[in-house]
């Protein structure tokens, strides 16, 4: 287990993005800012392997399907899924860029220039 003392400054960078309409924007929160907006795919996958992997599991565990009928019919659940599709997948994407874009309307407030 990592201590929270030993992390508590990665933590509060990571936190401050999330911060960006109430707290001014520095070099490293639109750094980081930029960092988790380019990183949106990639969390869109994760998020997709993780809801199949819990299907699979479920399906394993809680069923008397063989492996390769759960296999499937987990891909045919997240095929059909309507929250998934939906709700999760669109806000996992959608986040991060509102994030973004708060940060950007606070640093054009504070600076008082259009283009910082």
């Amino acid at each position: 287990q990592i201590p929270w003392s030993s992390r508590k400054r990665f933590y509060k960078a990571l936190k401050r993005p999330t911060m960006a309409p109430f707290k001014t924007v520095i070099f490293r929160d639109a750094f980081l800012g930029d960092i988790i907006t380019s990183f949106i795919r990639p969390i869109l996958d994760f998020i997709f392997a993780i809801s199949y992997y819990v299907l699979v599991v479920n399906g394993l565990l809680f069923t008397n399907f063989k492996q390769k009928l759960a296999l499937d019919a987990a891909a045919t659940t997240l095929e059909t899924s309507w929250l998934l599709h939906n709700c999760i997948l669109p806000a996992s994407a959608m986040l991060p860029l509102w994030w973004k874009f708060l940060q950007t309307l606070r640093q054009a407030h504070g600076t008082q220039q259009r283009w910082p």
